[in-house]
């Protein structure tokens, strides 16, 4: 009697562990909750409800980018969960930070670029402070903002070449005429940050909300948000 039993726990564990094997885990991506969106210095804006109850766990990916010159002493970022579903109080703190601070500057691109590229014309990039490698840069596309994009510089041909390398081809296809890239003429301080916040299993419903009044002469702004999640085990 004993063999049997433990003959038969065996299957049963073994049966379990080939069907723990065979499960596979579900995940979404490229949920927009908010697409690149200005904000006026001074400016708040709401993502809105964000529906995060099909998600055993989920992540917002927010970006905040800087589009003046205008010295800025910070966007206050604030992320907030609810404990009752569409009441305009419910709404609980889960995170608030501060995104990019500091001087941009705006540099124009200096020729079409088809999505995919890497070496983008830049005239005189050193002498117009865009020589500075190893950091991200907004490249921001003002006739249609959800062209616009982080890149990551790397490369400099100095003033005598006239471009500058970025680590990935761009997503989108971006043209002299229209597309503005933003930085901070320091060697780390960078115009665009990227944040990623986790949202408790718990939630049901999440927002963003950029309060742009943080700095009483603050730039405007550029922000985005995303979210991905794990929906099945």
């Amino acid at each position: 009697m004993r063999k049997i039993l433990i003959i038969l726990f065996c299957a049963l564990f073994l049966c379990g562990s080939l069907r723990i094997a065979e499960a596979a885990l579900v995940k979404t991506e490229t949920t927009q909750a908010l697409e690149w969106t200005p904000i006026a210095a001074q400016g708040v804006l709401e993502t809105g409800t964000i529906n995060v109850s099909g998600g055993y766990d989920t992540t917002l990916h927010i970006d905040c980018a800087l589009t003046s010159t205008t010295a800025h002493t910070g966007t206050e970022i604030i992320v907030q969960i609810a404990s009752e579903a569409s009441v305009n109080d419910a709404w609980t703190d889960l995170a608030r930070f501060i995104g990019p601070v500091g001087t941009a500057i705006k540099v124009d691109l200096g020729g079409d670029a088809i999505a995919t590229a890497t070496t983008l014309i830049v005239t005189n990039p050193t002498t117009n402070n865009l020589d500075l490698l190893g950091k991200f840069v907004y490249l921001k596309e003002t006739s249609t903002i959800a062209s616009s994009e982080i890149v990551y510089q790397t490369g400099c041909s100095l003033d005598a070449g006239d471009t500058i390398t970025i680590l990935n081809g761009l997503t989108h296809a971006q043209t002299a005429a229209n597309s503005d890239f933003y930085t901070i003429d320091t060697a780390t301080d960078e115009a665009v940050k990227s944040y990623a916040v986790t949202i408790p299993a718990s939630a049901s419903q999440a927002r963003v909300i950029f309060n742009n009044n943080y700095d009483t002469t603050a730039s405007t702004v550029d922000v985005r948000v995303r979210v991905t999640a794990m929906t099945g085990i």
